[in-house]
């Protein structure tokens, strides 16, 4: 028997998550999806990048979910995507690079577009290539020191 991975699931830590979101998108390849907007449902968990926000109680130390929804519904009708696939990454992209987030796992759903079918969809998970390097450096040192019998203890931001 064939054990099946996800190399998703190996994602720990805080995150903040959007589930459903419901938004506008000029999306579609096919002739009667060009020139009109589609209702697409959005599902992000978003990697904080620090611990900060639970002590401080301050909006400024997460990643704002109204910001980084209110960033997605501009980027999807800022043009046409031919592809849930393209958009997909471009969604990864703004939650990365614009909200510092450690990764994103992003679901879009384009609901009942196929006869018979609720939604067609994509999933998709990304790191952060610029803030996970750190991180993981930071780990393997813990890893490391773990392995020879030294407690080793990563402090938070």
């Amino acid at each position: 028997m064939t054990d099946c991975h996800d190399p998703a699931d190996t994602l720990v830590g805080d995150r903040v998550m959007i589930e459903d979101l419901r938004i506008p998108a000029y999306i579609g390849v096919y002739t009667h999806e060009k020139g009109r907007t589609q209702t697409v449902s959005l599902c992000l968990e978003i990697g904080l990048p620090s611990q900060v926000c639970f002590r401080s109680d301050a909006v400024e130390h997460t990643i704002d979910y109204g910001a980084v929804a209110g960033s997605l519904r501009a980027l999807a009708v800022s043009r046409h995507f031919n592809l849930i696939e393209f958009f997909a990454e471009q969604v990864s992209r703004v939650v990365l690079e614009q909200f510092g987030a450690l990764w994103v796992k992003v679901r879009i759903r384009k609901i009942r577009v196929v006869p018979g079918a609720e939604y067609v969809g994509v999933a998709i998970t990304r790191l952060n290539k610029r803030v996970s390097g750190e991180r993981a450096a930071g780990f393997e040192g813990a890893r490391e020191a773990s392995a020879h019998g030294v407690v080793a203890t990563i402090a938070s931001e």
